[in-house]
């Protein structure tokens, strides 16, 4: 049982690691395409301003969520083991 949590635990931080790079660089791309269609430098300072500011609180998000999973990963993996086991 304790291999198996530990495998889901890796498992869903390695998901969080892919969004959470994905997020930054669907914002970069994003940013700096809106931004060469920005009038001028304050325009495009605050495209990468805001950008920032939702990456910012969405990485904080998704390190909530790691440590919630760290907390409490046994009462967690255990309940979606057994309910895995009882479909099987």
């Amino acid at each position: 049982m304790e291999n198996r949590i530990k495998k889901m635990y890796s498992q869903d931080c390695g998901v969080l690691l892919i969004a959470m790079i994905a997020l930054w660089s669907v914002l970069a791309y994003v940013s700096i395409m809106v931004s060469s269609l920005a009038p001028n430098y304050t325009v495009r300072t605050m495209v990468f301003l805001v950008a920032a500011v939702a990456g910012s609180f969405t990485t904080a998000a998704l390190f909530a969520v790691l440590a919630h999973l760290r907390k409490n990963r046994i009462q967690l993996y255990t309940e979606e083991i057994l309910c895995l086991d009882d479909h099987n």
